[in-house]
């Protein structure tokens, strides 16, 4: 069995694709640059160049010889209705097409298409099913469902099957990053006082249910929902992912919904002027601000037999990781290590010890003191230049001190002016020998003990 997969360099696509290969099937890709793909997919897939918005000529290449077509290109992030429809909408028509004009003899077309183009629940007792009457709220809602419009306008030509998944999470996943770096920073949003309600579902659950769905016949002809069993209320699932990050502070931000839009409609104004889309944007908000995003997948359960595997808590602790592995978020406060102890400085000589990070030298201290050198001949030279200095100051300190401490005992009387007499240059020369000649300072190439 030969598969076409497009949208393999996104996260839902990634995950079809090795199913498929597990599976045994002969997978091609479809990827504008295979350099995006993720290391996992880098061998053992055919690779071809090229996207689903261009012509259905361009692409009869791409599903020549294939047996079935898995369309889960799509894009996610635009900044106006025609960036979304150019690629959801016509990307799958031309697609389409493509099947048709270059006859291939394809067994299933799976389509991916989303909850957000039914829209969200009407109020807390509602739960959307497959047949519910679309009402679609941004614009990427809009342009899914022009896509399975397109889409039914050739499933007389070969097999269909529609998947509307809700918020998928899991490893891979750039759509809901930024939560993930949001919540690691120690911060949760909320807008208003009502507590949000969503369906979610695992990337590789779904993708198994996408697989799943194309190996039935009942499915033909027909959409299904894919999420979790049970919806999950927005505050609980902030509870969970905090205690899976364990960042060092939390903090809920609950700006008024009034300051969220004109936040909004700032970003609007930046993306009209850098033409680079600016989350969140007007069009997300409508997305972010109904309270109630729950789907039924008992429709799915009943054709195909699909149910979700991997639980929440599980899932969002591997997917955490998954972040943090790659580097994709830093988590404040964890897995920070304490610093070592910094060494004291000799009590005698004054010796600079070096600073955390430099490398220690030989282990031929008599002593049995951990090397203060490295083997940095270069680095060697400065401090053993510092330590020298440190003894010649000491011995010029201490014979001072020696010369006074011999005045005084060798002449006690004073002179007339109240003063003490200044000892002879003999007598200070001799006080000076007899008490240099203690020599308690070690000497500059004389190993030194480093009392703990």
């Amino acid at each position: 069995m030969r598969s076409l997969v497009t949208g393999a360099t996104g996260f839902i696509g990634s995950h079809v694709a090795e199913i498929l290969r597990d599976r045994g099937h002969s997978v091609r890709l479809l990827v504008r640059d295979e350099k995006r793909l993720f290391p996992e997919l880098r061998e053992g897939f055919e690779i071809v160049r090229g996207d689903v918005t261009q012509t259905p000529d361009d692409l009869q290449k791409a599903v020549q010889g294939c047996d079935y077509v898995f369309h889960v290109a799509g894009l996610l992030k635009g900044r106006t209705q025609h960036d979304f429809i150019r690629v959801n909408a016509t990307g799958t028509k031309n697609l389409c097409q493509a099947i048709v004009q270059g006859q291939a003899d394809v067994m299933r077309m799976v389509l991916v298409s989303s909850l957000a183009a039914i829209g969200p629940c009407e109020d807390s007792r509602d739960i959307v099913v497959e047949d519910r009457t679309p009402h679609p709220v941004t614009f990427y809602g809009r342009s899914k469902l022009l896509g399975e419009k397109f889409a039914r306008e050739f499933q007389n030509k070969f097999p269909l099957t529609i998947i509307r998944p809700p918020a998928v999470y899991g490893p891979r996943d750039t759509g809901i990053l930024e939560f993930f770096k949001f919540m690691a920073k120690g911060y949760s949003l909320q807008f208003g006082e009502q507590e949000k309600v969503f369906s979610m579902i695992h990337g590789r659950d779904l993708a198994r249910g996408i697989v799943e769905s194309a190996m039935h016949d009942a499915t033909v002809g027909e959409a299904f929902f894919l999420a979790d069993a049970e919806p999950y209320p927005m505050g609980w699932t902030m509870a969970l992912l905090r205690e899976t990050l364990k960042p060092s502070k939390n903090k809920v931000l609950s700006p008024p919904i009034w300051l969220a839009k004109m936040f909004a409609r700032t970003n609007d104004i930046i993306q009209f002027i850098t033409r680079r889309p600016m989350l969140p944007n007007s069009d997300k908000m409508r997305e972010l601000l109904p309270p109630y995003w729950v789907c039924s997948a008992d429709k799915a359960k009943q054709v195909f037999g699909f149910e979700s595997k991997i639980p929440i808590r599980e899932g969002l602790a591997e997917t955490a990781d998954w972040y943090i592995k790659n580097g994709w978020i830093k988590v404040r406060g964890r897995h920070s290590q304490p610093a070592p102890p910094r060494r004291k400085h000799h009590p005698r000589s004054k010796i600079a010890t070096p600073r955390r990070g430099q490398r220690g030298a030989t282990n031929d201290d008599p002593c049995g003191n951990p090397p203060l050198y490295s083997g940095n001949q270069g680095g060697d030279a400065v401090m053993m230049r510092r330590r020298d200095s440190a003894f010649a100051g000491a011995r010029k300190r201490h014979a001072k001190t020696a010369l006074a401490e011999t005045s005084a005992t060798a002449n006690p009387n004073h002179t007339a002016q109240g003063g003490v007499a200044s000892p002879t240059t003999a007598e200070s020369q001799g006080a000076g020998k007899a008490r240099t000649a203690d020599k308690w300072w070690p000497e500059p190439n004389t190993p030194h003990c480093v009392s703990a």
